[in-house]
């Protein structure tokens, strides 16, 4: 199981890298993305034994699907948009990724 969810948020991280728009509606969208990353980790931060890592990757499923809408509103903007919101969110994003890997490694620890 805890390959198939490093799998998800893999795909998670890949497409708010590639998928992200500029300013106006682009850089909303990779805001959006941006929370639904640090929804992710506050569910995980959540998480202390095995049954609320169970709830919290059926949360995380959720909003790996939003995310999803997210991507192909993107998706539409055009690569150029999409380039120049991951350059203007950067910072955030590492940010956003880093905390969530570690909530996200916390909670693994949890679930053993």
């Amino acid at each position: 199981m805890s390959r198939s969810v490093w799998g998800g948020c893999l795909i998670l991280g890949m497409a708010v890298v590639v998928g992200c728009g500029s300013a106006g509606a682009a850089d909303k969208l990779v805001k959006d993305q941006l929370a639904i990353i640090e929804q992710m980790a506050s569910v995980f931060e959540e998480v202390k034994d095995k049954q609320s890592f169970t709830d919290a990757m059926t949360r995380v499923s959720k909003l790996m699907e939003q995310n999803a809408k997210l991507e192909e509103e993107l998706k539409a903007l055009g690569q150029e948009r999409k380039d120049a919101a991951i350059q203007a969110n950067a910072v955030q994003y590492d940010q956003a990724w880093a905390r969530f890997t570690k909530a996200k490694e916390k909670a693994n620890k949890a679930f053993r």
